[in-house]
């Protein structure tokens, strides 16, 4: 079974709005599943419309799981379902070298050309 976690990367913000300072107006993410010693990753950012009315916590207030939330409730059922089979996608995938010795793609550089 997959574990999934969101971490926020970065945060973009404005300096006001509407007399309110640092502002967050998007979020980068990455979403991260692991599967025992594997895991894949899908990353993207979601943009937060300016909502006078909406509750505010000072950019210095906030948490990583408050971002992280505003986030995923932006997600439809279906688009964390497609996230989620792309990560379990990439766990899936085994990546291992060519079974053959490739040949050095430069060559031997002459010294004196």
């Amino acid at each position: 079974m997959t574990e999934f976690t969101l971490k926020i990367t970065q945060m973009d913000r404005l300096a006001e709005v509407e007399g309110k300072s640092d502002v967050v107006v998007r979020a980068h993410w990455a979403y991260i599943g692991t599967s025992g010693d594997k895991s894949g990753a899908f990353g993207g950012s979601t943009d937060f419309p300016l909502n006078a009315d909406a509750p505010f916590t000072p950019y210095e207030s906030l948490t990583e799981a408050d971002v992280a939330k505003w986030v995923t409730d932006s997600w439809t059922v279906t688009l964390r379902q497609s996230y989620e089979s792309y990560i379990n996608h990439q766990i899936g995938v085994v990546s291992e070298p060519p079974p053959w010795t490739a040949p050095d793609p430069v060559g031997p550089v002459d010294p004196q050309p």
